[in-house]
């Protein structure tokens, strides 16, 4: 059903991300049926709230960007209603990838999935090429990559192109890449959740998914991507991402490892720890505190 949902734009590919991973969050607690009683009026709530918000960005007028155009994101007094935080007059373009940088639980996800759709627990304005994200839905322009490597009970192959135009030499390229051709000659279905898919394989394929996705948008968001991989598979997909975006791309990636972000990013957004959100570049980050300490961290692991 998802997949035919995909395929027919009935949803699109970054709706079908945000609902999926913020489904998985509030309800991977919920898994005896003993903890039901205790736990029903949170599903409920959290139910209709995804309802509420599929209806808004279903809601929003499509949007797209031509081949040639410059994208700019901007962000105007954009505030967190659970902190301090305060995004003033921010304004971000293609060419670039910026590496967002923060403590946990300063806003940094919230921010993203307000840029998505999902603007519960923020206030402002948010904007690409001058097209306001309350009345555009954004989903349709950007490629998403998170933690919660979620696929579809579908093949490899559909997964990966999930309802894009095949690319028969894109696709060869990515599975070659990533070292997964086995895995994509499979013509059986993965099974709910990916059920016959190890956590190494399954991340694999949601990256694969990511890559394909890049070719066809501009703008890319990165949440933790590779949180749950080993060094060394890490390091290999951070190549790979460097080798997929291209000059016209504008992407925005989140982790906690600073070392990662250094090695991909040309600026960064630090939520600094007194409220502000400063831009940086590759020269002065040693300025922030933040970025200071949580290098510090990365370097200790």
């Amino acid at each position: 059903m998802s997949i035919y949902l995909v395929v027919y734009d009935k949803i699109t590919i970054g709706l079908f991300s945000v609902i999926t991973s913020y489904y998985a969050s509030v309800t991977m607690q919920y898994g005896t049926l003993s903890s039901f009683s205790n736990t029903f009026s949170m599903v409920k709530a959290n139910v209709i709230r995804i309802t509420e918000m599929f209806s808004k960005i279903k809601s929003r007028k499509s949007m797209t960007i031509k081949e040639n155009s410059p994208v700019s994101l901007e962000i105007s007094d954009c505030r967190l209603e659970y902190s301090s935080k305060v995004i003033e007059n921010l304004k971000l373009t293609d060419g670039k990838v910026y590496g967002i940088i923060g403590l946990s639980g300063t806003g940094k996800t919230s921010l993203l999935n307000a840029i998505l759709g999902d603007k519960s627990g923020i206030s402002g304005t948010i904007t690409v090429n001058s097209h306001d994200s309350d009345a555009y839905d954004f989903n349709q322009i950007i490629s998403i990559q998170n933690q919660e490597s979620s696929v579809l009970n579908d093949t490899v192959r559909m997964n990966i192109i999930m309802g894009y135009k095949f690319d028969e030499t894109l696709y060869n390229r990515i599975v070659n890449d990533l070292d997964i051709n086995t895995l994509a000659q499979r013509e059986e279905n993965v099974g709910i959740n990916g059920g016959s898919l190890s956590g190494g394989e399954k991340q694999k394929v949601a990256f694969a998914r990511f890559l394909y996705s890049l070719n066809y948008n501009r703008i890319a968001i990165l949440d933790e991507p590779f949180a749950n991989m080993d060094l060394i598979s890490k390091k290999k997909c951070l190549q790979i991402l460097g080798e997929y975006v291209r000059p016209e791309h504008l992407v925005l990636f989140i982790s906690h490892n600073i070392s990662d972000l250094l090695k991909i990013s040309s600026e960064y957004l630090v939520f600094e720890e007194d409220g502000r959100v400063i831009k940086y570049t590759k020269e002065n980050i040693s300025e922030s505190a933040v970025a200071e300490k949580l290098l510090g961290i990365s370097n200790e692991e």
